[in-house]
Formats: C-alpha cells, sequence, structure tokens
C-alpha cells in the first residue's frame, strides 16, 4: 500500500470513529432527557416548580426533547413569579423553535415579558408584534398582537 492509501484508511477510520462518538452522545443525550423530562413533568404536575425547572433546565441540546423541556422550563418560572428566569428561556426558545403552533405563542410571551421588565423598547415591541401579525396570520396571537401595534 501506497502512503495515500494509508491517509485515506485512517481518515475513513477517524471519521467513523467521531460519528460513533457523537451518535453515542446522542443516543445518552435522548435517554437522560426523556428520564428527566418525566421527572420534571411530575414534578410539575405535584406542583413542585423549582424541582421541576431544575430537571427541565438539565435537559441537553441534543436531546429530542429539548424544545418541550425549554418551553416547560418557561412555565416553571412563570409559575414561581420569576418573570427575569422565564424570559430568558423565551428568548432561547424563540431562537431554536421552528414549529409553527408553538414560536407565535413564544414570541407573543417574550415580547410581553420583555417589555414589562424593560428589557426592550417600544419600537423593537412594535417590530416583534407585526412579525408575529404577518408571519403567523389568523392565529390568536396574531390577532392579541394587531391589537398591541
Amino acid at each position: 500500500m501506497n502512503c495515500r492509501s494509508l491517509k485515506l484508511i485512517l481518515f475513513f477510520l477517524i471519521c467513523l470513529f467521531i460519528g460513533l462518538c457523537l451518535f453515542g452522545y446522542k443516543y445518552k443525550c435522548n435517554n437522560d432527557g426523556e428520564r428527566l423530562y418525566k421527572q420534571g413533568m411530575e414534578l410539575y404536575n405535584s406542583s413542585k416548580y423549582s424541582d421541576a425547572y431544575y430537571n427541565f433546565k438539565q435537559v441537553k441540546y441534543f436531546s429530542d426533547l429539548y424544545e418541550l423541556s425549554l418551553l416547560k422550563a418557561f412555565q416553571s418560572a412563570e409559575k414561581l413569579a420569576d418573570k427575569k428566569t422565564a424570559y430568558i428561556k423565551l428568548k432561547e426558545l424563540s431562537k431554536y423553535s421552528k414549529d409553527e403552533n408553538i414560536l407565535p405563542y413564544v414570541l407573543y410571551n417574550e415580547v410581553n415579558y420583555g417589555l414589562e421588565l424593560k428589557q426592550i423598547t417600544n419600537s423593537t415591541a412594535y417590530k416583534k408584534y407585526k412579525y408575529i401579525y404577518d408571519n403567523f396570520n389568523g392565529n390568536d396571537f396574531a390577532i392579541a398582537s394587531a391589537f398591541k401595534m
């Protein structure tokens, strides 16, 4: 074998190793995420919002339940009347979410919390309300945004 063939084989083996490691990490994140989310839901349903928030916060980005965990972390913080933490979770969720059913809810609440906490200006709020109205036409949050503009 020549040197070039050895380099290609070595490159292939390294790529295979990295791929297997990433697959294993995603599998672990999914298993841990399912366990943490389930425990968090049990705690949330038992009105132990602080403990539930902690569980939801532990779900990793690579887990399939990450988006739902962010939403439940927001709702837990909201139940605890921790508006700053709720706003932070909403901002994170609005950057991550692509779901047309969740996104208008998240964006609308993000603007309301941002205004209340004075984290955003009225002009920024207007732009976000307009975005919600323009992109989620017919949705309840789009209709509510029209009244806020």
